[in-house]
């Protein structure tokens, strides 16, 4: 698949080897120039998102609960990318997005959920409270904005929305199935 960032300036394709690996390449997307690895032939897979001048790059390599990488989108030298994020022993990392300047990690532990805010440096900011135990369908926003919406259920509980703000973790019911 290949995919554009959001702020229309890098190309990334990725390459599919089964459910076990992914080849990752990248270009500017305003160039010609033709495709250049980021990370090819690792035994792992790579998701990576570009925000700014940096690609996080979420992976499994090394890591059987996922982490995640930062390297410079100036020089992506993977043998270079900082660990921003380490791997949970508990928790298995779902889903990692930028929203309001933070990085905000969706993780599964024990049949269950969690929100984690972080800085882009990695470091731990708060865990979103959750009405209970249950399912989130990750977090939605944008990169620039405060304001971000999540989905939350469990067995009690039909799909509900709530609104957060990311800078100070207030959070509020924004929508329900009476």
């Amino acid at each position: 698949g290949a995919s554009l960032s959001r702020d229309g300036k890098h190309l990334l394709l990725y390459k599919q080897h089964g459910w076990n690996a992914t080849d990752v390449y990248y270009r500017p997307a305003a160039s010609k120039e033709a495709f250049r690895p980021l990370v090819e032939g690792a035994k792992a897979q790579f998701s990576v998102l570009a925000h700014k001048d940096h690609f996080y790059v979420a992976t499994n390599q090394g890591a059987p609960n996922w982490k995640v990488l930062k390297v410079p989108a100036s020089d992506p030298d993977f043998a270079k990318a900082k660990e921003v994020i380490g791997e949970q022993a508990d928790a298995v990392l779902d889903n990692v997005q930028i929203i309001g300047g933070k990085m905000v990690l969706t993780y599964m532990k024990q049949a269950h959920n969690k929100l984690q805010i972080h800085e882009l440096d990695g470091s731990f900011l708060r865990e979103v409270t959750l009405p209970s135990i249950g399912s989130t369908g990750g977090m939605s926003g944008d990169p620039e904005q405060d304001d971000a919406y999540f989905m939350f259920s469990s067995f009690t509980t039909p799909w509900q929305i709530y609104k957060t703000k990311i800078s100070s973790g207030e959070t509020s019911l924004w929508a329900s199935i009476d």
